[in-house]
């Protein structure tokens, strides 16, 4: 028996793009076993056909018809509403969406998301980090999404190490739980956590190393990702959120790195890595569009012993990202929010290393 929280979890990621199959892996059922639950909360599968009823009315419309009324309303330059009753794909039963001269003018609701780039905790910029805290408890996001490298994972490292630079992982783990802490605070509904390199460190080690403790200490684990509410997609791997793939890496780097992502993915992709800010559009011969973004990082340039600095000044950029997902289409629309010089813009807001100024 699944608890009513969970459940409403299962609907919350339908309502956010996930297919049934990812959804069910994240909690332990079957994708047969999720579309039941979401049938019983009134919410069709994705990728199923809506179901449409005009306001004031109760007859059910088939697509068809559906597309016919709105040619007529078009030609009419009248407005048309519509109510979505159900769907996953869709907000909930009672939201309403409007249509002029046939197009879709979107959700009523667009939900926020926070994307927290490399921070290689604990060598962060401190007041950058706390610089996106304060913005992201006014932004309420919806969904929490750490692009990867948020630990550094230094103590595991298999690269050679400055003797005044070492520390204990077990403070560097303490130092990331409490990031992780202020994240939950901010209540998303959605929290995933995808693992970059630096926390491929972790794995690397004990292959190597110890054999005897791999799969018995792990990321998961050590940051208590599953009791915390997050998803946890490994090294190499990627997610969605929407029709938006989010991964850290796809093995290039560089100034060109989110082009070859681009093309490695063809669809609309989010990585880190490369500590750029980066943001391309391109299209097709059939006016298809995708979006590549990069949204910089969260380090101490100043604590970088394995760069000259001054390239790392040059190239790497302090930053992040926000988005918001509209549910009715799966699109995400992205904006890197850049630091620049203690200060960051978002949403019309400005917010500086101090307080956020109106």
């Amino acid at each position: 028996m699944i608890s009513a929280p969970a459940e409403q979890w299962i609907v919350e990621q339908a309502r956010a793009g996930r297919k049934p199959t990812e959804i069910g892996r994240s909690v332990g059922l079957s994708r047969h076993q999720v579309r039941r639950i979401l049938a019983k909360q009134r919410q069709e599968p994705i990728g199923m056909p809506p179901t449409l009823r005009l306001i004031g009315g109760s007859r059910t419309l088939s697509d068809t018809a559906r597309k016919k009324l709105i040619e007529v309303q078009s030609q009419q330059n009248a407005e048309l509403t519509e109510e979505f009753v159900g769907p996953g794909l869709y907000p909930s039963p009672g939201d309403t969406v409007w249509l002029r001269r046939g197009l879709y003018r979107g959700s009523p609701t667009l939900h926020p998301i926070l994307f927290v780039p490399d921070a290689h905790i604990p060598y962060h910029h401190v007041p950058s980090w706390n610089l996106m805290i304060r913005a992201a408890q006014d932004l309420k996001p919806h969904t929490i999404c750490v692009i990867g490298d948020l630990a550094d994972f230094f103590g595991v490292s298999d690269h050679l190490k400055d003797p005044r630079r070492a520390r204990r992982l077990e403070d560097e783990v303490a130092q990331v739980n409490a990031a992780l802490d202020e994240l939950d605070a901010l209540g998303a509904v959605r929290k995933i956590f995808i693992e970059g390199n630096h926390e491929d460190r972790l794995k690397r080690y004990l292959e190597a190393k110890a054999p005897e403790l791999f799969g018995f200490v792990d990321v998961p684990s050590l940051f208590n990702l599953r009791e915390r509410g997050w998803e946890h997609v490994p090294y190499h791997e990627y997610t969605r959120i929407g029709k938006l793939f989010v991964t850290h890496d796809v093995g290039a780097a560089g100034k060109y790195a989110v082009y070859q992502t681009l093309a490695t993915y063809e669809h609309s992709i989010v990585t880190g890595h490369t500590h750029r800010l980066a943001y391309i559009v391109e299209g097709n011969a059939v006016g298809e569009y995708k979006v590549a973004t990069q949204f910089g990082w969260l380090g101490d340039v100043d604590q970088v012993d394995y760069l000259h600095r001054a390239k790392a000044k040059k190239d790497w950029a302090l930053g992040f990202g926000v988005g918001r997902l509209d549910p009715a289409t799966g699109y995400v629309y992205l904006s890197p929010v850049p630091i620049v010089n203690g200060t960051c813009v978002v949403e019309g807001q400005l917010y500086t290393t101090t307080k956020a100024a109106a």
